[in-house]
């Protein structure tokens, strides 16, 4: 392994809830495969916020390897936790989830049923019917994301939560945290994020580079690869000032 993987793996072992959380969260939008069976092994983490960033990061980087703890964890106490396994058996498309799926459909709350019926459509074709009754369309595939983005928000008050996360993007040593800022300003999901993600493209780390870019494309929806110049001139052309 390169470009420090390994340390974001032996983060999935820190002994602090949230490093754990970060490196997880880290390593699925690094889209790194090899980072796929320390994932499963660490959805028996012991904080539920660990095992949400876990099957999150399991949505992008699990395979049918995966099937097996993500089946699991829909029996998980965390609503949340619940809502990603299903995320990310949708993402995985494996029909072994079919059956497990129905029955998490049938029974658990409003936000886990809707999500289990896109996963069940993703799957194996089914859509809403008289057997798979309708469950409020209107929520967004992300909206945890954003309510928890929202939440962070109210919790520093003054409507700026991406500015320390700006700063850490910027001037931080630790090119783990770097890449954890670039995910979370993701989230959050500002324009004003978008010029500081740009330069975040130059960092001498690969793997911040690679989590800029991935930002930039959630961000604003395009897509100009990893070159500085090249977002420099589409965000020049593009910005609200």
């Amino acid at each position: 392994m390169d470009d420090g993987i390994e340390l974001f793996l032996a983060d999935l072992r820190s002994s602090d809830a949230d490093t754990r959380m970060r490196a997880a969260a880290s390593l699925g939008r690094l889209r790194d495969r090899r980072a796929e069976e320390p994932l499963i092994a660490a959805m028996k983490d012991e904080s539920p916020d660990v095992r949400r960033a876990v099957a999150g990061a399991l949505k992008v980087v699990g395979s049918s390897k995966a099937v097996d703890s993500l089946l699991v964890a829909l029996g998980d106490d965390d609503e949340w936790v619940r809502w990603q396994a299903v995320a990310a058996l949708g993402a995985i498309g494996d029909e072994r989830a079919v059956d497990p799926l129905i029955e998490v459909f049938q029974k658990d709350g409003w936000a886990v049923r809707k999500k289990a019926a896109d996963a069940l459509e993703a799957i194996s074709g089914l859509e809403e019917s008289e057997d798979l009754p309708a469950v409020g369309r209107e929520a967004t595939d992300d909206s945890h994301v954003q309510w928890w983005a929202s939440k962070a928000l109210k919790e520093l008050g003054d409507g700026h939560a991406d500015e320390p996360l700006i700063d850490a993007l910027a001037s931080d040593s630790d090119f783990r945290t770097r890449c954890w800022a670039a995910g979370a300003l993701a989230e959050i999901g500002e324009a004003h994020a978008i010029a500081p993600l740009i330069e975040a493209l130059a960092d001498e780390n690969s793997l911040v580079q690679r989590a800029a870019a991935e930002a930039l494309r959630e961000i604003t929806g395009e897509d100009h690869g990893s070159e500085p110049a090249r977002w420099r001139e589409w965000w020049q052309t593009n910005r609200e000032d």
